[in-house]
């Protein structure tokens, strides 16, 4: 008896039917979630390598039929598509770090110095302003024109540098930070700048990590700007993509006008294999990136939305 007592585990928690049945019924409801989302991506992935023909009747579902590679060979024979793919890696690096920078820099005294900074109501009456409401594609076009960033790369990060999301969200994070680990290092002789790289910000990573996988995201994904602000030899990866849609799509109407080489290429894709090939190559490096900032995203979301 003493035997059958001891090996009982005391700490060992009771789990009831009631909770049994509500962790079956989740599981298979996230199950059931996450496979609602991934087939999608499956979908596209099985079509981008499918030949025309079996496009065209239906029969795609979730596995190539007639693989074939022409679709991707068809975007990536051109050396324009490096070109294009390192302006946007290039994007996606100094935009980020612009981004970062400069919200850091504007969450700061919004944040800490509710007191102290002058015109603080006008300044955050701004941010707001400019969440609603913007100057337009041509007044902004112009002012691009005549400060000289048409076709300049700087053109693609810097219009955007200051999102006003992203730093109502930092400030939000910021004012969680506890007041007296601030007056503990004013106390010791540190000034703002040492006072926010030091203790701020390394105490910040999750909202760091956020606004870091939706900038990247942001610029990544973005093609109008530089459809709009950049030459041809310029143009970053999804500008480039689009205007390779658009010129397939003209090639199709004027195909008598084509050598055989393309001709043939022509006739083994298809709009909708390109188009799913477009969207795998767009997608994969951002999924690539996700599982390395996704623990921190519900967290920086969380904290920063919410205001004391």
């Amino acid at each position: 008896m003493t035997a059958g007592i001891l090996k009982k585990n005391p700490n060992k928690i009771r789990s009831s039917t009631s909770r049994k049945i509500f962790l079956v019924v989740t599981i298979t409801v996230l199950c059931l979630w996450s496979l609602v989302c991934i087939l999608p991506f499956v979908y596209i992935l099985a079509v981008s390598l499918s030949s025309q023909s079996a496009v065209s009747a239906g029969i795609v579902s979730f596995w190539p039929v007639d693989f074939t590679l022409n679709s991707y060979i068809y975007l990536l024979r051109q050396n324009e598509f490096f070109v294009a793919f390192g302006i946007s890696v290039a994007r996606v690096f100094v935009g980020t770090g612009i981004n970062l920078l400069v919200t850091v820099l504007a969450a700061y005294p919004l944040a800490f110095a509710r007191r102290t900074l002058k015109g603080r109501k006008f300044y955050v009456f701004l941010i707001l302003l400019c969440m609603f409401f913007s100057g337009g594609t041509v007044p902004t076009y112009i002012m691009i024109s005549r400060i000289g960033l048409i076709d300049n790369f700087l053109v693609l990060v810097l219009p955007g540098a200051l999102s006003p999301w992203n730093l109502i969200l930092f400030v939000n994070f910021f004012r969680n930070v506890p007041t007296e680990m601030l007056e503990a290092a004013n106390i010791e002789g540190a000034g703002d700048y040492r006072i926010l790289w030091q203790i701020v910000v390394p105490v910040s990573l999750p909202i760091l990590a956020t606004i870091t996988l939706l900038c990247m995201v942001g610029h990544w994904n973005n093609w109008f700007d530089g459809y709009l602000y950049m030459d041809p030899e310029h143009w970053p990866l999804q500008t480039y993509i689009y205007d390779v849609m658009e010129s397939f799509k003209k090639l199709q109407y004027d195909i008598q006008h084509l050598d055989p080489d393309t001709i043939e290429q022509l006739q083994k894709s298809s709009d909708m294999t390109l188009r799913s090939a477009q969207i795998f190559i767009a997608m994969v490096p951002i999924l690539c990136v996700y599982p390395f900032m996704q623990r921190y995203f519900v967290q920086g979301i969380l904290l920063g939305s919410v205001k004391e």
